[in-house]
């Protein structure tokens, strides 16, 4: 070690910080890094008898925009996240370390949220997660970065584990059972404010541009020269860092990262006894993969919904998000659809609505495993009041509005709101698909879906009372839940019920559209 921290010396004279990384045991070359006050940025190679030494020489004012803003591609502040040891200037190291570390787990959070909208909410993330994301990101630059990744799984490192407990002494995160949890306020700002990818990628072009056209010394050299573009394809396939990333279910975390075939639920869902008799049964209509999973255990027969979300049941939603264009925006990609499901699931919840519970899910494979419930859908309902019935019918139609105000007072919408995403069991409405379900959203466009769709019961010949009762029924108990009447009246606007213009008959939609615009509080 004293050959090589003297010959560091020797190449870096007067830097005002110098540092370099731990030998490692696989690998030849030793990275330093060594901040100068003279402007300029150069990479110096020098051959020891059994060693090679990288060595980074960075002016001062590159080196802290690296930390703070990539200038540099991280080329050098990603040294910093490598285990070191400093020979001069180890507080400075520190301290732009800690602010380096603190920008990167941050970056990795919205990363996270603008990736997993939905979902971010209700992760459950190990906090290897963040060394291990930066990491590897590192690795293409760093080979020391993918060696750093092995360590990882012991634990996070301690560096980490601060920067952690700061951030969650700020409010961006918690920590609930050993596990980080995503703050919703700050998933509410991430969401609002957007990706700012294409802003940082073009702010980081133009400094290097500036960088370029002011002649900084070794820019064009230490570009030229970057592993991203020299290293990066022949690299082998790393774990990805969703393995640490898990999702509450009825039955414990699972991580998002986890495979598992349709015979091996069964396990899963029972795994302190052995299934007989088990089988698999599609439910579902053409374009919907929905199967009833049924099995004994211990001569009890129970039953579950197992919904698979393949990539071609987007067919199910393109039309429908063309035809929508102006109106709602539906989510078509099949992993969006499921997160959506499960993060509304719990959601609502927890909120009191009554939703039949996530058993287990495999996102790798895009499955999921879900209560099921017994009872009649809502259509059958619907038709019953279309044609003038009431009694037990109406106050079904009345408890459904009332829970459907019950999740918009919770902040959530249902997304896709039609009557046969309702089940009426027991007398009371479960909501069975939350596909499009999301925090925010048109309230309006819940309303509007519901009335509207069910307007294509209506058979040409009945009379528009059932219609009309339709409405006030809905409307009665949606307000007695706490909804707004603007929301009721707005949902009988035209630019709703256009959309429905080729399912349901013009007097039908005219009717209901009538009606939501003049009820009265």
């Amino acid at each position: 070690m004293k050959e090589i921290e003297g010959r560091l010396r020797e190449e870096a004279e007067g830097a005002v910080a110098l540092a370099y990384n731990r030998p490692s045991r696989t690998l030849r070359e030793i990275t330093a890094l060594a901040v100068l006050e003279a402007e300029g940025v150069c990479r110096r190679r020098v051959e020891l008898e059994d060693r090679r030494l990288d060595i980074l020489m960075v002016g001062r004012k590159l080196f802290e925009e690296d930390v703070e803003s990539s200038t540099l591609l991280d080329i050098a502040a990603g040294r910093l996240l490598i285990p070191y040891k400093a020979i001069i200037g180890g507080e400075y190291l520190s301290r732009w370390e800690e602010a380096y570390r603190r920008r990167k787990i941050l970056e990795s959070l919205k990363a996270l949220i603008l990736e997993r909208p939905e979902l971010s909410r209700e992760l459950r993330i190990d906090p290897r997660y963040f060394p291990y994301d930066i990491l590897i990101s590192l690795s293409h630059i760093l080979p020391q970065a993918e060696e750093e990744l092995n360590k990882v799984e012991g634990g996070a490192p301690e560096g980490f584990l601060k920067t952690l407990r700061e951030l969650e002494g700020e409010g961006y995160i918690r920590v609930e059972d050993g596990y980080i949890v995503v703050e919703e306020d700050y998933i509410d700002e991430v969401l609002r404010r957007g990706s700012r990818t294409l802003e940082q990628l073009e702010s980081i072009r133009r400094a290097i541009g500036e960088l370029v056209a002011d002649g900084v010394r070794g820019i064009i050299d230490l570009l030229r020269g970057l592993p991203l573009i020299e290293e990066a394809l022949p690299r082998r396939s790393l774990p990805q860092p969703d393995r640490f990333l898990y999702f509450p279910t009825a039955r414990g975390l699972t991580s998002l990262s986890e495979s598992v075939g349709v015979e091996e639920l069964v396990s899963r869902l029972e795994p302190e006894a052995e299934a007989e008799e088990v089988e698999l049964r599609r439910i579902g209509g053409v374009l919907n993969e929905v199967y009833l999973l049924t099995y004994k255990v211990e001569d009890e027969r129970s039953r579950a919904e197992v919904k698979w979300y393949p990539n071609w049941t987007t067919l199910k939603w393109t039309p429908v998000a063309l035809w929508t264009l102006g109106t709602r925006g539906f989510a078509v990609a099949g992993r969006e659809r499921m997160e959506r499901e499960c993060a509304s699931t719990l959601f609502l919840s927890r909120g009191g609505i009554p939703v039949p519970r996530v058993l287990y899910a495999s996102f790798r494979d895009r499955l999921l495993v879900k209560e099921y419930v017994e009872g009649d859908s809502f259509v059958e309902v619907v038709k019953r009041i279309l044609k003038g019935e009431t009694g037990l019918f109406g106050e079904a139609i009345r408890r459904l509005g009332e829970t459907l105000a019950l999740i918009h007072g919770l902040g959530a919408t249902v997304g896709d709101c039609k009557p046969d995403d309702f089940i009426l069991s027991d007398g009371r409405p479960i909501l069975v698909d939350l596909e499009q379900g999301s925090r925010g959203g048109d309230a309006s466009w819940d309303v509007a879906e519901f009335l509207y769709f069910s307007g294509r019961y209506a058979n040409p010949l009945s009379p528009l009372e059932g219609a009309e009762r339709l409405v006030e029924l809905f409307a009665q108990g949606y307000l007695e839940g706490g909804g707004s009447l603007r929301t009721l009246r707005e949902a009988g606007r035209l630019r709703y019920w256009k959309v429905f213009t080729p399912l349901v008959l013009p007097q039908v939609l005219y009717t209901i559209s009538r009606k939501l615009r003049g009820l009265k509080a």
